[in-house]
C-alpha cells in the first residue's frame, strides 16, 4: 500500500521539497513533467540531481512503441559492496516501476575496452592484428559472461541487453527511439576542485532523454544544503 501524507513548507521550491522528503522520511518523490514542456525543468534537473530518495520524473507519453522498464547497470559498481547496493536498488526499482505499469524489465549495460582506438590505430605500436582481435574478442566474452551472472541473480525471465559504446549516447538512442516507458538509472553528484557541482554522466544523459526517469543515488549520499 502506498500512504500518501500533505505538507506545507515556506522557502524555495526545489530546496523545501527535499528537506521535506528527508525529514518526513518518505521512499519517492514522484513528480510530474511540467505541462506543455519537451525538456526537464530546472526543477526536475534539481532534485534529479540533489534528492537523497529516488525521484520520478513522470512523462505522459501516450505513443510508446514498446512499453518497458529499462534498467540501467554499470557493471563496475559490483566491485564495490557501495556499488552492488546502487545496482540492488536500480533493479528493485525496476521491478516495481514495471508491476506499476504492468510491463517488462530489461537489464542494459554499455561497455567499452579501455584504450581500443589507441591500440588498434597507433602505427607506432606495431601490434599483430589477429592477436588485438583475439585480445578484443575475449574481453567482450568477459563482459557478457559477467553481465549474465547479475542477469541470474534477478531471473532468468528478465531480458539483457549488451551495447558497446557510450551510455551518454546509447542510452538515449535506446529510449528514444524505441519510445520506452521509464529508465532507472544511478545518478551521483560531482564536484570539481572548488566544490561546485559539475555536469556527469547521468546529467548528459537526462538532457537527450524524451521518457520518465527514475534516479537513485548511492547510499552514503547526504543532501546538504540549508539542512
Amino acid at each position: 500500500d502506498i500512504e500518501i501524507k500533505g505538507a506545507v513548507r515556506s522557502g524555495f521550491e526545489n530546496t523545501e521539497i527535499i528537506k521535506e522528503s528527508i525529514s518526513g522520511q518518505y521512499d519517492l518523490i514522484f513528480k510530474l513533467q511540467e505541462a506543455f514542456k519537451d525538456d526537464l525543468s530546472s526543477l526536475d534537473f534539481y532534485l534529479l540531481r540533489y534528492s537523497e530518495i529516488p525521484v520520478w520524473v513522470f512523462r505522459d507519453n501516450r505513443n510508446q512503441r514498446d512499453r518497458k522498464v529499462i534498467a540501467a547497470i554499470d557493471l563496475s559498481l559490483e566491485n564495490t559492496k557501495l556499488g552492488k547496493k546502487l545496482n540492488n536498488e536500480i533493479m528493485t526499482l525496476s521491478v516495481s516501476a514495471a508491476d506499476q505499469l504492468n510491463t517488462k524489465v530489461e537489464i542494459f549495460v554499455c561497455w567499452n575496452i579501455n584504450y581500443e582506438k589507441f591500440l588498434s590505430e597507433n602505427s607506432l605500436l606495431k601490434l599483430n592484428k589477429k592477436s588485438l582481435s583475439d585480445y578484443f574478442g575475449s574481453q567482450e566474452n568477459v563482459v557478457s559472461s559477467y553481465a549474465r551472472e547479475f542477469q541470474k541473480k534477478y531471473g532468468d525471465n528478465i531480458k539483457l541487453c549488451l551495447k558497446k559504446g557510450s551510455p551518454i549516447d546509447e542510452i538515449p538512442m535506446l529510449m528514444n527511439s524505441n519510445k520506452h516507458d521509464v529508465l532507472v538509472m544511478g545518478a551521483v553528484v560531482s564536484r570539481d576542485v572548488l566544490g561546485f557541482s559539475t555536469e556527469n554522466t547521468a546529467e548528459k544523459i537526462l538532457k537527450s532523454l524524451s521518457s520518465s526517469v527514475i534516479t537513485v543515488k548511492p547510499e552514503n549520499y547526504k543532501f546538504h544544503i540549508g539542512r
